[in-house]
């Protein structure tokens, strides 16, 4: 019996740091209808710095000429109150028509990966 509750223990501490940790408004979301869960924040003053082209390598490998030349930022007030800020490919030299990159929450903590436009979960670091 003590096999069985420690092998259920180990199976659950396994499946947690796997499990994806996308935040439910995001699941099925991408750079297609984000327009339609809030509102872009034009002034936001959001934009691709150092720290960002870092965290957009951290959640998703960007060749480097894509990531310091090509990334686009953007800010969004959600419908649900939460303020995310995306930084993605946006030029079809560097990602062939479509995008790639990353959505951050207010505290520029990864939340998605963008991959062909569509919201993913993160890649863990």
């Amino acid at each position: 019996m003590k096999k069985i509750a420690v092998t259920i223990a180990a199976f659950s501490f396994m499946s947690s740091s796997f499990a994806c940790n996308l935040p439910s408004y995001l699941e099925g979301q991408g750079l297609s209808t984000i327009d339609k869960m809030g509102k872009e924040l034009k002034k936001s003053g959001f934009k691709i710095t150092p720290m960002v082209r870092e965290l957009v390598n951290k959640v998703i490998e960007i060749d480097d000429s894509c990531k310091n030349n090509f990334l686009s930022a953007q800010t969004y007030l959600l419908k649900n109150g939460k303020i995310i800020h995306l930084a993605y490919t946006s030029e079809d030299i560097c990602d062939g028509g479509n995008s790639y990159g990353v959505v951050l929450d207010a505290n520029l903590r990864p939340l998605a990966s963008i991959q062909d436009t569509d919201f993913y979960c993160p890649v863990e670091e």
